[in-house]
């Protein structure tokens, strides 16, 4: 029998952890408000309203443990609807709900909405890290709008690349304080973590949620859904994030077989040409050239330390995106202990690739043995493909691979950059990183 692209199972978490999957839609429950103040110099300093339906109120800043625990006892999301620009809770308020698969806190302004994952915020590491018990902690999330000339390099930045902003540019911090005011700043997590921003103006497919690097005044693609008024993304750093749309074409891919997916990846700040008018759609890739697409494709960060290969260097250009891409399983060296990185790409290598970094990005495969063998035997020359068969299988068997004809696969042939933008856009949409 046939093995069919439906047969392959496909198994991706919750995104509460990696993704964060909308809520379901709940009956809502009579509301019951609970109002607490605390006094000081006649002053208040703290107000909220908690409600059993999962929200609070907050009106100076700050929850407390009561209000967060009873807000748990009968939702997995708690919202804490912000009039400011920092919120500040116990992390002790959370212990509890951290327990419960899915448990999130959202907090909501405005400006912007950050969703953190409980089985994100890892109170024990902190705490150690502070000198401090998880009972002590207090956590301060900030979402905060750059003013005017804080923004200025980030339009400029914009400008340079020839886009249009189609938001503010906003400011998403974690910040955990000790029993004795000792901070630590959470600038990253193990996993994706949810934000939403407004628009304020209509997108067009190309538009692109961008985050703004501040060492080199430059901008780079982050994983995301935009609607119509708001831009929906998920990275597991913070930083500053705005949303932009470009433009950008090549005069040597108007009759270029894979001329929309080259544009729109441009346009999405993953792919680059070899100038402003040319893409060179037909060259061959090196496998450090796409170690650094697949790393953009995922919005992670680059890490040069992570690059333990004997022919890579710090200094080396591709060092941070070989890194990132060893450390998140995408790619891996020879058993002499080198990477080769100016080494040419094979289709077999491509394919391989792409299968790791969508599974990355929480698509889980299961395929037998059998299923593999027999979905190579189809083409006349499967036989070609040696070390990475399970991947190679996948990609056909999900659509992200074609064969070269309907016959032939050419896996130990030479991929070209229109190949790889092709897969990385295949890949990107089924793991819904672009629209």
């Amino acid at each position: 029998m046939d093995i069919t692209k439906t047969e392959v199972h496909t198994i991706y978490k919750e995104r509460g952890s990696r993704h964060m999957v909308k809520p379901t839609l709940l009956k809502k429950l009579p509301k019951v408000m609970i109002m607490a103040t605390m006094i000081s110099c006649m002053v208040p300093s703290v107000v909220f309203a908690s409600t059993i339906d999962g929200s609070i109120d907050v009106t100076y800043g700050q929850v407390s443990d009561s209000a967060l625990k009873i807000a748990f006892e009968n939702k997995t999301e708690v919202v804490l609807n912000l009039t400011g620009e920092t919120v500040t809770f116990p992390a002790s308020g959370l212990v509890d709900a951290a327990k419960k698969e899915d448990s999130t806190v959202t907090v909501k302004s405005d400006k912007g909405t950050y969703s953190l994952p409980l089985s994100a915020l890892d109170f024990a590491a902190w705490a150690k890290e502070l000198g401090a018990t998880v009972g002590d902690l207090k956590v301060t999330v900030e979402i905060s709008k750059l003013n005017s000339d804080e923004v200025k390099p980030v339009l400029d930045a914009i400008a340079a690349a020839g886009g249009t902003a189609l938001s503010g540019a906003v400011e998403f911090n974690v910040t955990v304080e000790g029993k004795d005011g000792k901070k630590l700043a959470i600038d990253a997590f193990d996993d994706y973590v949810k934000r939403k921003l407004p628009l304020t103006a209509k997108p067009s497919k190309t538009a692109t949620v961008a985050l703004y690097h501040s060492d080199t005044k430059s901008l780079s693609f982050v994983p995301g859904s935009i609607s119509d008024s708001v831009a929906e993304f998920w990275r597991p750093g913070n930083s500053v994030y705005t949303v932009v749309e470009f433009g950008k074409s090549f005069t040597d891919v108007t009759s270029h077989w894979a001329k929309a997916d080259i544009e729109l990846l441009a346009n999405k700040l993953i792919v680059d040409g070899v100038s402003d008018d040319a893409f060179e759609a037909n060259r061959s890739i090196t496998r450090a050239e796409f170690a650094a697409l697949a790393v953009r494709s995922l919005g992670l960060n680059p890490d040069a330390s992570a690059a333990k290969f004997s022919d890579v260097n710090g200094n080396d250009w591709f060092a941070g995106a070989v890194g990132a891409a060893a450390k998140a399983g995408i790619v891996s060296g020879y058993d002499d202990g080198t990477f080769h990185p100016r080494t040419l790409l094979t289709r077999e290598e491509l394919a391989t690739m792409i299968v790791r970094a969508f599974e990355f990005a929480d698509g889980r495969f299961a395929i037998a043995d059998s299923s593999i063998d027999q979905t190579l035997a189809k083409w006349t020359d499967g036989d070609k493909v040696s070390w990475g068969k399970r991947e190679v299988a996948l990609a056909l068997l999900t659509g992200l691979m074609n064969g070269t004809t309907s016959s032939t696969l050419d896996s130990d042939k030479l991929a070209t950059r229109a190949e790889a933008v092709t897969m990385l856009k295949r890949f990107l949409t089924e793991a819904e990183f672009i629209d």
